[in-house]
């Protein structure tokens, strides 16, 4: 039997139906399931509802491609509104697609172009972690960062230092007479 590959809710009068709708009521409990809150473990909803881990599973890759939950090896935690980023200007982050579903976290390729466009007009400033900060705004695997900024480091963009972190170096001094950043 092969798994379903639609993204929305289960269908209707099935199992994974029930336990969809069921978990949407829990969500909406949010005194008990605050943002960032864990939700049950799989194996605690399939003994709760009695059903198979595949159809707890499909019932979760529903709310998680609803942006309702973050589904991570750790367990799922409910998604709660992003914050703004600290720069004060518009986010590089995807915006939700004019369908209305939640758009796809950026590739390794574009978060490298926004790391570098940030250094080069300064948002990213020199010795300023870069990497928690990235983390946070993009919602990716720190695996799927840190592939992105290998080039930046290779180019001398970024630099890594033990118990500092991944950061924009500082320039020797110019003939201006002071340090300037790339």
């Amino acid at each position: 039997m092969t798994r379903r590959k639609t993204t929305g809710p289960p269908a209707k009068g099935t199992l994974g139906r029930a336990v969809y709708d069921d978990l949407v009521g829990m969500l909406a409990d949010t005194k008990k399931y605050r943002p960032g809150s864990r939700l049950p473990s799989y194996m605690a909803l399939c003994q709760r509802y009695g059903v198979s881990p595949s159809v707890v599973s499909d019932a979760m890759l529903s709310l998680a491609y609803e942006g309702r939950v973050v589904i991570r090896p750790g367990g799922v935690t409910v998604r709660g509104e992003l914050p703004l980023p600290a720069s004060g200007r518009g986010s590089s982050a995807p915006e939700p697609s004019s369908n209305g579903r939640p758009a796809a976290p950026p590739t390794a390729a574009r978060l490298g172009a926004i790391v570098r466009e940030r250094i080069a007009d300064g948002t990213i400033k020199p010795g300023q972690p870069v990497v928690n900060a990235l983390l946070k705004e993009f919602d990716v695997s720190r695996s799927v960062l840190l592939n992105a900024l290998a080039p930046l480091h290779k180019e001398g963009l970024l630099t890594y230092r033990r118990g500092v972190g991944t950061y924009a170096p500082y320039l020797p001094e110019g003939p201006e007479g002071g340090s300037r950043a790339l």
